[in-house]
């Protein structure tokens, strides 16, 4: 029988998954651009965002990391 493998999670798997999704929810956001406000649709993609916005603060320790910030403010936030 062959012996069990223990499971790893590199940070290159982390990089990847990160990637993923940002990529997922630049989509959702668009649907929500789109999609009737309170509409099914719309409802699916704001609870996936908020979704992976939880994903994302276990992996990265920031909610908000994927969350767009407006024209004149500045790329790093002041905490």
């Amino acid at each position: 029988m062959a012996a069990l493998s223990k499971r790893h999670f590199s940070d290159l798997d982390k990089k990847q998954l990160l990637r993923d999704l940002e990529t997922c929810r630049t989509i959702c956001t668009r649907v929500c651009a789109k999609a009737p406000i309170k509409g099914d649709v719309y409802k699916l993609a704001v609870k996936l965002m908020s979704d992976i916005d939880t994903a994302v603060e276990t992996l990265t320790g920031d909610r908000h990391l994927f969350h767009l910030r407006g024209h004149s403010t500045s790329s790093k936030p002041n905490r």
